[in-house]
């Protein structure tokens, strides 16, 4: 949800008049293109995906709908969505309104992927501000005199808090577990 929230929430940041089927081809082929463009260069560390952005697949196919990526986008796929989507936003700080905003939520949550395997504490501590991030973002929401809709408080982002307080407590990944000398993902 918050890669198809922050993408679309930058797109229509930077052209507030985009229609849905202007969304569409944005996501088609700027945006597309960015992220293949990002794959390419990361080689075999980036797992790129086939499947072709647009509306229907970020569930932005309504104004009022909450974007949400498809069921098509695998996890290995979405965790390097999230890795583009952090530099794609950074690349956009100055340049179209809120993009601080956007940038650091997803800066967050990529640091947080990316250290939780690594640094239990560090994992907490990006975890909780994206958090904290993500929901300055949906607070403002409420205040849109529209009813285009990107971003709002989801009951999931409860149990994230509650896995880093877990974390916290017993300074363990939740995610892995060894079985035999083999880490299993979960």
């Amino acid at each position: 949800m918050v890669i198809a929230a922050l993408v679309c929430s930058h797109l229509e940041a930077e052209n507030p008049s985009i229609t849905l089927k202007g969304l569409d081809l944005k996501l088609q082929k700027e945006i597309y293109r960015d992220y293949k463009n990002w794959c390419h260069q990361k080689r075999k560390c980036a797992s790129a995906c086939s499947h072709r952005f647009n509306a229907a697949r970020f569930g932005k196919e309504k104004w009022p709908a909450y974007p949400e990526l498809g069921s098509v986008y695998k996890a290995a796929v979405v965790k390097s969505m999230l890795f583009w989507c952090d530099k794609f936003l950074k690349k956009q700080i100055g340049k179209v309104p809120g993009a601080q905003h956007r940038a650091n939520v997803s800066h967050s949550f990529s640091k947080f992927q990316y250290i939780l395997d690594t640094t239990v504490a560090e994992a907490v501590k990006y975890a909780r501000a994206g958090l904290v991030f993500y929901q300055d973002l949906a607070c403002a929401e409420v205040s849109r005199a529209d009813d285009r809709k990107f971003f709002k408080v989801i009951p999931k982002f409860y149990s994230l808090y509650e896995m880093t307080i877990y974390m916290e407590t017993t300074k363990r990944n939740p995610r892995c577990f060894g079985l035999k000398g083999v880490t299993v993902f979960v």
